[in-house]
């Protein structure tokens, strides 16, 4: 999607810089960035709380994490004991990725300026264990 990236972004007369990175590890100096948009993302990463602790480290103050990422049910019951169910074939089929994964509550483990998280479930029964998201922008 690099490719289609940068030509969009040229059509609209925006720098895109693209930097291949880890996300636990974002090669930026501390307070740099502007903007960080995640989606989808958060579920394989090693570390979920570190990759968003160096979220927070490279932007600004006043900088603006924007995300759509699934999370665990917030309550037990049949959806979350699916999510568990398919837990471990899930990660395998899908790069990793973790259906049971809080990260809301990683999100909001750091002191932003502003938080503004949503839920939203979708009805797709084919992607049920991962149905739940939440979106949002926090601010620095």
């Amino acid at each position: 999607m690099h490719a289609r990236l940068l030509q969009r972004g040229e059509q609209h007369g925006i720098d895109v810089r693209i930097q291949n990175a880890s996300a636990e590890w974002l090669p930026f100096p501390d307070s740099s960035v502007d903007i960080v948009v995640s989606t989808l993302v958060l579920c394989s990463v090693d570390d979920p709380r570190g990759s968003i602790a160096e979220i927070h480290r490279v932007l600004r103050p006043g900088g603006r994490f924007l995300f759509l990422e699934h999370v665990i049910a917030p309550r037990r019951g049949l959806l979350r004991a699916s999510q568990r169910l398919a837990r471990g074939p899930w990660s395998s089929i899908f790069d990793g990725c973790d259906t049971c994964r809080d990260t809301e509550a990683a999100i909001c483990s750091l002191s932003w300026n502003r938080v503004a998280i949503k839920r939203r479930r979708p009805f797709d029964p084919m992607f049920f264990p991962v149905s739940q998201q939440i979106y949002g922008t926090v601010t620095r």
